[in-house]
């Protein structure tokens, strides 16, 4: 279901089927309180389901339309009263083209915790360019993409682009991709052993106490992510996909 902000019609355009005069009077309904709607609905919500972890309510674009943030970050859209949800994304049409309802808010988020992260936490192949961008790049050994992806490296980072790797083992924490991404970030040439699991040759399985793999497992799911490669900007723009290194580097020096 897609809602259009640009298409907001008057009840005076149905002139025709209302009594006469009717459009005179035309006023906005009263709107309730936002603490009063955010309590309602969170309310409403535990109600029906009580397993899932409701944490903010915020007014939209929409008129009477709420978006609600569960289960760190997760998002669904709610009328003022709770009664009904509207589950996926909503897209605004524009001067400039469709763009998804609430991604600057998350632009801005994913903004925020990108520029918090570790650098050591990370595996990075930095370019030597001073002015050099950067992506952060969510990633899986085993995705054919990825390594398309990871190929081209040496290329952004002639272009002037610093890719740092997370990790985002699809199968999920305990998994094959798991042990392999984890003994990459537990190796002590981090950049070598990515590019062996990259090229589909086998490193040392070894195993640490680092976390890092975890983390950004469930960070990635925070964040937006779905799939692999996951490219995210500093400014918290979210790329999906693989994009080859020229257009790519592109995308990073316009933003």
């Amino acid at each position: 279901m897609h809602l259009f902000k640009s298409m907001k019609f008057s009840l005076c355009a149905l002139a025709l089927l209302l009594p006469l005069g009717a459009c005179a009077a035309e006023s906005e309904p009263a709107r309730a309180d936002l603490a009063q709607i955010k309590t309602a609905v969170i309310a409403k919500l535990k109600q029906a389901r009580p397993d899932l972890s409701f944490e903010d309510v915020r007014e939209t674009e929409v008129p009477e339309l709420y978006a609600v943030t569960y289960n760190g970050g997760n998002l669904i859209y709610t009328t003022a009263s709770g009664d009904f949800l509207i589950v996926g994304d909503i897209y605004e049409v524009g001067e400039n083209g469709v763009s998804k309802l609430g991604e600057k808010e998350l632009n801005a988020k994913r903004a925020k915790i990108i520029a918090e992260l570790q650098p050591e936490t990370m595996i990075s192949f930095v370019s030597e360019q001073k002015d050099a961008k950067d992506i952060y790049v969510f990633t899986d050994v085993d995705c054919g993409y990825c390594r398309k992806l990871h190929r081209e490296v040496p290329q952004l980072n002639e272009l002037g682009v610093n890719v740092h790797y997370l990790a985002y083992p699809r199968a999920g924490i305990g998994s094959g991709s798991y042990d392999k991404m984890l003994a990459a970030w537990c190796a002590k040439d981090q950049q070598q052993a990515m590019t062996e699991l990259k090229n589909q040759r086998p490193i040392t399985m070894l195993k640490c106490d680092s976390s890092a793999v975890a983390d950004q497992f469930r960070l990635g799911g925070e964040l937006g992510v779905s799939g692999t490669p996951a490219i995210v900007l500093s400014d918290g723009t979210l790329i999906p996909g693989y994009q080859p290194a020229p257009q790519l580097a592109a995308i990073v020096k316009s933003h």
